[in-house]
């Protein structure tokens, strides 16, 4: 079976990790004799592809742009998909053909285009962006065989937003990422060491107005500086929460130096209004680490009881929250142990191994 693959725009964080894992099982799959990946430049992706002989990978250069990209959906995709004839087609990133005789499948992965709570956060350029980005993805997945999502959540806020029977669409769990162990020691986590008395938070993200970290500033703010824990973020420097003194800058942290801030950190704070999954969550839980998340459906579908929630709107409920959080080490440690099992209840599964024995079947199908 030849499989083609649209993973262009999948350059680090998340979408990468995704990425790889899918490579890695089709690659391993029985039934995938062939693999073509279309991705963005080399000199962009912040990561390495596998190295095998199923796996051809075509650079797609002209799609980088706001413009390139909206080409690539309309008509780029499709002329490519005309010239390599695969047996099934997957799109990682909620674009995929629309032509009748082709077996497509659409893997939606961002979920912020249905969110009107947090495109509010958005500037009107942005919300025109995600405008077009939902328009693309309804298209692709009305057209589509078969629609993929990442959890039950996503599963019903796609069904509603598109029409599309629940029947069309299946949601598999991601496995935690497996971060590596660093071979030497990072200076970038160096400072975190010294702050473990009162506390030290982590938030592994970016500080778009969805992610909505206002709201652990201000939630930090009415915490007595005496028992204020220090927040750490991988954000740059000259971001507003770090220039302005409410949270230390990480930067951006390779797969190693990640793994190394996590054990460095008391709690992992998750306070978006939207996330798809919100990998962050489960890379702490496989480590046992605690998580503080924002009390919304996708952080209750990833963490279930592994978790204390706030309300992400309430500065008032982040403080006392963390403050008890902090106080209750056996708390914590029990919180971790929860973490733990289900990372490894759905390790057990392997949702890449299931969802590619669907793309399979989808394709013997048609």
């Amino acid at each position: 079976m030849n499989l083609v693959v649209d993973a262009v725009g999948n350059k680090h964080s998340g979408g990468a990790s995704v990425l790889l894992e899918i490579l890695r099982t089709a690659i391993a799959h029985h039934s995938i004799d062939h693999i073509t990946l279309l991705a963005s430049p080399r000199a962009v992706r912040q990561f390495e592809l596998p190295d095998s002989e199923k796996l051809r990978v075509m650079d797609v250069a002209s799609a980088e742009s706001a413009i390139g990209r909206t080409l690539w959906a309309m008509r780029g995709l499709d002329q490519y998909l005309q010239l390599l004839q695969p047996d099934v087609f997957l799109g990682l990133n909620g674009i995929g053909s629309v032509k009748k005789k082709l077996t497509s499948l659409v893997f939606i992965q961002q979920s912020l285009p249905y969110s009107q709570e947090s495109l509010r956060r958005g500037s009107l350029g942005g919300r025109l962006r995600m405008d077009v980005i939902r328009w693309i993805t309804r298209r692709s997945a009305r057209a589509a065989s078969h629609v993929f999502v990442q959890t039950e959540a996503m599963r019903e806020i796609i069904s509603r937003a598109f029409r599309i029977y629940p029947e069309r669409i299946s949601a598999f769990m991601p496995c935690a990422p497996v971060l590596p162990e660093s071979a030497g020691f990072s200076p970038k986590i160096a400072v975190m060491k010294g702050d473990r008395a009162q506390g030290v938070l982590l938030y592994v993200g970016s500080n778009e107005p969805y992610k909505n970290l206002d709201v652990v500033a201000q939630g930090l703010r009415r915490i007595p500086e005496s028992k204020r824990p220090r927040w750490y973020a991988t954000l740059p420097e000259d971001a507003t929460f770090c220039s302005k003194g409410a949270a230390i800058s990480l930067g951006r942290l390779n797969r190693a130096e990640l793994r190394e801030s996590y054990c460095h950190a008391t709690v992992l704070v998750m306070p978006s209004l939207i996330e798809t999954v919100g990998l962050p969550m489960l890379e702490a839980m496989r480590l046992g680490i605690p998580v503080l998340a924002a009390d919304r459906p996708y952080a209750h579908a990833v963490c279930e009881d592994a978790a204390v929630f706030f309300d992400p709107h309430s500065p008032e409920d982040f403080a006392e929250k963390v403050t008890r959080l902090l106080a209750d080490s056996e708390g914590r440690a029990r919180m971790a142990e929860r973490g733990k099992a289900i990372v490894m209840r759905r390790d057990a599964v392997d949702p890449y191994r299931a969802m590619l024995d669907k793309v399979v079947e989808i394709a013997a199908n048609k």
